[in-house]
């Protein structure tokens, strides 16, 4: 965590930690963890949902330098366990999550509004439809 209230207390989902991993091995760059576990204290500071996948070390945001996040967003579709991910354009991250949901949940974020990813929204973004990427066993 960011804030000075809990020490710096990190609690992260090891799948998740696996996982940016395989993101940094596959660009063979430094993977840059703009938030990634969020105490109660922090949470309340931003005026977040207590229910964040943040606070539960289930999520992170990041970015590569050099690697478009557009064609991040479209290699982590790669990985089964992202239950959520993110495209941030006005903000220059990718959201990626491991919640526990049936179906992957893909979004883009304008306007402090979450919008479902559609076609539309894929094709001004270029970040593709879920088929194009091959999943990792």
């Amino acid at each position: 965590c960011s804030c000075t209230a809990c020490g710096g207390s990190i609690k992260m989902s090891l799948v998740l930690v696996g996982i940016l991993e395989e993101i940094r091995a596959a660009y063979n760059r430094r993977v840059h963890v703009l938030a990634g576990f969020r105490c109660e204290g922090r949470i309340k500071e931003l005026g977040r949902s207590r229910k964040s996948y943040h606070a539960l070390g289930r999520a992170v945001d990041i970015k590569i330098s050099g690697i478009e996040n557009s064609e991040l967003f479209i290699f982590c579709r790669r990985f089964p366990a992202l239950r959520g991910l993110g495209f941030y354009p006005d903000q220059d991250f990718i959201h990626l999550d491991v919640r526990e949901a049936d179906e992957r949940v893909e979004f883009v974020h304008l306007n402090k509004t979450y919008l479902p990813l559609t076609p539309e929204l894929a094709e001004r973004y270029a970040l593709g439809m879920p088929d194009s990427a091959p999943a990792i066993v």
